[in-house]
């Protein structure tokens, strides 16, 4: 394999291979599908982990030293009283919440200066647990987050008293449920892992399955109105072998089996969420989906340098993104401006842009994110997970380990 450089939290170059994150094959694991979802996850969350990449353009080895980051932000590392993992955070009325690992929900009332837990009980997840992984809204009065209970079983609260209280919602499905995105009051859309949206058009009285496909795998929803919806996640495909079929389980069915991830994929609905159409492919998983207000612009992002984007509604599409840059550049998370600037959570930082192709990566606009200086000199340094902007258009950004960035330039 080809190899290319990147630095580990402590600032050391380290050495790694360039490896292919869409055509990843597994061998199918005996039992349910969840277990063999869970597998696919583990996969990737494996090839996510690790460095903290460099800048590097077309031509050039990625990774090399010479590829020096533009430090165009004004980022601080903000005081939170927590090291919990914290996954993503939201802006909703006048308030902040970030969320994460270990039942984490955290609200400031005053742009970050304070914090507090936001009265979230022992679930009895277990260590870690629950990992709460998405939070939306549609105020300061309607919350909702949703994440993991277990290793193998999602979970939805919500909140209507700013998040004094939760109330765990039965949406119908048991599956790690990975995104949330709340058009109003009554209408919500829950995505999940195994290619599953569920919605409820009544406030979370009564839910319904709007789609489900066993060759997607969704990690990100988002709209700008309720016939405006986006899903992204990543396409799938299960090969059975001569082998597979020679080892026939009690049920009558094949044991075994191979899975490909084979690329990303965005899907729209403009019904309410009531049908779904592919808008376009892409060369890589996609993590997450934002967009401007009103709908015309909307970038998708997710593994190997992937986005996907659209300026015109979805009428047509754009991709950039290659297998062969590997998890050297993670696109993690994007979030858009108010005035409709786009961001990017990354190894390197927060970026504003990249081009990736076989032939190597380029990142613009790169903002270097401060590292958390412990006693003895000690910098310790983590790659954003989670990404967005508060009502006066400045942007947050989160990591493990309880980091959280602000920038109170509006973009």
């Amino acid at each position: 394999m080809s190899e290319s450089w990147c630095e580990d939290v402590e600032g050391r170059l380290r050495k790694i291979p360039s490896r292919r994150v869409v055509v990843a094959h597994l061998e199918r694991p005996r039992g349910s599908r969840m277990a063999w979802f869970a597998a696919v996850t583990s996969m990737i969350a494996v090839l996510a982990s690790g460095c903290r990449g460099l800048d590097a353009r077309p031509g050039k080895d990625a990774g090399t030293k010479e590829d020096a980051l533009d430090d165009l932000g004004t980022w601080i590392l903000m005081d939170i009283p927590t090291s919990a993992d914290l996954l993503s955070g939201a802006s909703l009325s006048s308030d902040l919440y970030v969320v994460g690992s270990s039942a984490t929900i955290l609200r400031s009332t005053n742009m970050g200066s304070n914090w507090v837990t936001a009265g979230v009980a022992d679930f009895g997840g277990g260590y870690s647990y629950p990992k709460f992984r998405s939070i939306g809204g549609s105020g300061a009065r309607d919350i909702w987050v949703a994440g993991d209970l277990t290793s193998s079983q999602g979970i939805l609260i919500h909140s209507t008293d700013r998040g004094q209280s939760w109330e765990t919602i039965d949406i119908g499905i048991s599956n790690s449920l990975q995104g949330v995105w709340s058009a109003d009051v009554d209408h919500v859309y829950v995505v999940s892992y195994d290619g599953g949206i569920v919605s409820t058009s009544n406030g979370g009285a009564q839910w319904s399955c709007v789609f489900d496909d066993p060759n997607i795998l969704l990690w990100g929803v988002w709209g700008s109105r309720i016939n405006d919806i986006y899903a992204v996640g990543a396409t799938v495909a299960f090969s059975i072998t001569d082998a597979d079929l020679s080892n026939v389980g009690d049920g009558g069915a094949a044991e075994g089996g191979v899975l490909s991830i084979t690329g990303g994929v965005v899907l729209h609905s403009s019904d309410e969420g009531l049908t779904w159409q592919t808008m376009t492919a892409a060369p890589c998983p996609l993590w997450h989906v934002s967009g401007v207000p009103d709908g015309t612009a909307v970038y998708a992002a997710g593994s190997c340098g992937t986005i996907a984007w659209t300026t015109d509604h979805g009428a047509s599409w754009s991709t950039t993104g290659d297998p062969a840059v590997g998890n050297v550049l993670e696109l993690t998370s994007v979030a858009v401006s108010p005035g409709g600037v786009p961001c990017f959570t990354s190894p390197s930082g927060i970026v504003g842009w990249v081009v990736a192709s076989a032939s190597g990566w380029s990142a613009r606009g790169v903002e270097s994110l401060p590292a958390r200086l412990y006693e003895g000199g000690t910098a310790v340094r983590t790659t954003p997970l989670g990404l967005w902007f508060d009502s006066d258009g400045s942007p947050w950004a989160v990591g493990s380990s309880g980091f959280l960035w602000h920038d109170s330039a509006s973009r």
